[in-house]
């Protein structure tokens, strides 16, 4: 971040981008203020830089990831924000820590959503980030009111 050109990195090596919502408006130059709107971009995205995938982190709207063949929506959570300066950075860390446990990229966004909602709770950027015993509760807790219908 900020969003760069993309036409001096090998991209056909990555297998996946993760800009953030205003990064992948700024790539594409379409608008990203609705889900048709980061669907398109997304696509948009894949075909111009020979990446599989693109995952959008849309803050508060959770995350969207276009593999080229499939479309889905990761719903955020509902917290209180109180500073989003390291969002990204707790959502990055996370998905790569996740993945890297051989979770599969479907659990990985879901865990690295959780990061960037702890994230965003505290002001600041290293002091914002979450421990991973927080962050693993966190997501128990959540997934625990999902199966009872409460979230």
């Amino acid at each position: 971040a900020p969003a760069q050109t993309l036409a001096q990195l090998p991209t056909q090596r990555i297998w996946l981008i993760t800009p953030n919502e205003h990064e992948l408006e700024s790539l594409t130059g379409i608008s990203t203020d609705d889900n048709a709107g980061i669907q398109k971009a997304c696509r948009l995205l894949i075909e111009k830089s020979g990446t599989r995938a693109v995952l959008c982190k849309a803050g508060r709207r959770g995350a969207f990831l276009d593999d080229g063949h499939r479309f889905q929506h990761f719903p955020g959570y509902e917290i209180c924000p109180v500073d989003s300066t390291a969002a990204g950075d707790a959502f990055n860390g996370a998905l790569a820590v996740a993945l890297s446990e051989d979770k599969s990229l479907q659990e990985a966004i879901g865990i690295a959503n959780a990061a960037g909602a702890l994230c965003v709770t505290r002001p600041g950027a290293q002091q914002s980030m979450p421990w991973r015993e927080e962050l693993d509760n966190f997501v128990k807790t959540e997934n625990l009111k999902g199966q009872q219908g409460l979230v």
